[in-house]
C-alpha cells in the first residue's frame, strides 16, 4: 500500500509539473516527430502532392490544432483546481486525490485521441512520406 502511495506521489509531481508547465501533450502541437504543427504542416504541403490525400492529411492537422485547443483549454481549469486546492488547508485528502483522478483520466483521453490521430495521419501517408515527416 505505502508502494501505492509513494508511486501516486510520483505521478501527482509529473502530472503537476506538466500542468504548470503548459499543459496537454497535444496543446503542445508533437506528434512523435518533435515538430511543431505548424512545422508539420508545411511539411505535409510539400511533401504530399496536392489533392484528396493532402487535404485528408490537412484536415487531420486542423483536427490535431483544434483538439488541443480544446484540451488546453480542459488543463488550464485543471490546473487552477489544483492551486485553489493546494492554497486551501481545509482541502482533505480525497478531494485531492478526486481532482487527480480526474487528471489522469483526462490525460488517457487524451493519449488516446492523439494515438487515433497519428495512426490515422500514417496511414494517409506513404512509408516513404511518413519516413521522411519523422526523420526531418
Amino acid at each position: 500500500m505505502k508502494a501505492l502511495s509513494r508511486q501516486r506521489g510520483q505521478l501527482l509531481i509529473i502530472y503537476l509539473s506538466t500542468l504548470f508547465i503548459g499543459g496537454s501533450s497535444l496543446a503542445l502541437g508533437l506528434l512523435s516527430t518533435g515538430k511543431p504543427l505548424d512545422d508539420l504542416v508545411e511539411a505535409i504541403e510539400t511533401m504530399v502532392p496536392a489533392g484528396d490525400r493532402q487535404t485528408r492529411t490537412l484536415r487531420l492537422l486542423d483536427q490535431w490544432g483544434e483538439e488541443g485547443e480544446a484540451r488546453q483549454e480542459d488543463y488550464q481549469q485543471q490546473r487552477e483546481r489544483l492551486l485553489e486546492l493546494l492554497e486551501d488547508h481545509a482541502t482533505s485528502r480525497t478531494q485531492f486525490e478526486s481532482e487527480i483522478e480526474l487528471l489522469l483520466e483526462t490525460d488517457k483521453s487524451t493519449a488516446s485521441l492523439l494515438l487515433d490521430i497519428q495512426y490515422e495521419l500514417r496511414e494517409n501517408l506513404t512509408a516513404a512520406e511518413w519516413q521522411q515527416l519523422m526523420t526531418e
